[in-house]
């Protein structure tokens, strides 16, 4: 049976080549301390040399192009590779430039609260309280940011999530042109550059409820839907997500995307991804 097993695993690979869907957060040529955040920030040399190395061995696709290739069951005798962004910072401009020049397609996940509000997500606030920038949060602020940045509130997530927002006066200047503008989002390149959705705001949405993930999920796709090259594809914040929050998303003919590992690694569920922050081919 293992004999058996073993020639059918080379035949399918023989048939279906790999079709890769890889992701970035920040990229850029300059690593700003406290606007940046290390864990998720590649160099812009990096980027381009790793995308050159990917070249040799992959043809690159859009991500609407690869998950129609997946979905037909079609013999791949190719491989291919997808290239996506999350969150929609401003930085990333200079991939893209990169990317226009080589002729590469792309997608950028946006949440569109950051783009339409100029505000930013608990992420960032967590980024700026750790580094050597001053900024007076209050004791009460820090502690929430803390909490919510390590997933411990359970309860009442998203209200403590808003509450948190809603405290602060004013975006700290060093935040305030951290994700790309609507006039920045509306210039990409339509012929190569998609956009995709990532929730109105970057909430965990293990820890929603479902009414509160389709109404961030309705919120986004009011905001993005009227561009061009939007595509209906959902990007989950961190990765997860629960079975029936990916029926809701097929319920409203939305492709879920999800990282690969854990529990939801089940092809069938969604298009599954690999990070690439930081790394060096």
């Amino acid at each position: 049976m293992s004999l058996i097993c073993k020639a059918k695993r080379k035949l399918l690979r023989l048939w279906y080549k790999p079709l890769k869907v890889f992701f970035f957060h920040q990229v850029s040529s300059r690593f700003v301390e406290g606007k940046d955040k290390e864990y998720i920030f590649t160099s812009l040399a990096d980027f381009e040399r790793n995308i050159l190395l990917l070249s040799r061995r992959y043809r690159f696709v859009s991500l609407k192009e690869a998950y129609e290739l997946f979905q037909s069951r079609k013999v791949r005798r190719e491989r291919y590779a997808v290239i996506t962004f999350d969150d929609g910072y401003a930085n990333i401009l200079e991939a893209l430039a990169v990317l226009q020049r080589l002729h590469i397609p792309a997608t950028v996940f946006v949440n569109s609260k950051y783009v339409f509000e100029r505000t930013v997500g608990v992420i960032n606030l967590y980024t700026l309280m750790h580094s050597s920038s001053f900024v007076e949060f209050t004791d009460e602020q820090r502690q929430m940011i803390e909490q919510l940045y390590g997933q411990e509130l359970q309860n009442n997530y998203k209200k403590n999530w808003d509450g948190l927002m809603a405290s602060l006066s004013s975006l700290p200047q060093v935040l305030s042109d951290l994700y790309l503008t609507p006039s920045q989002l509306e210039g990409l390149d339509k012929s190569l550059f998609t956009i995709g959705m990532h929730g109105y705001e970057h909430y965990n949405s293990l820890q929603l409820s479902d009414e509160e993930f389709v109404e961030n999920v309705e919120r986004d796709y009011a905001s993005l839907s009227k561009y061009a090259n939007f595509i209906p594809f959902f990007c989950f914040p961190y990765g997860f997500a629960r079975e029936s929050q990916l029926q809701q998303l097929r319920d409203r003919h939305l492709v879920p995307v999800l990282c690969s590992g854990g529990d939801n690694y089940d092809t069938k569920k969604g298009v599954y991804r690999h990070c690439m922050d930081g790394v060096r081919l």
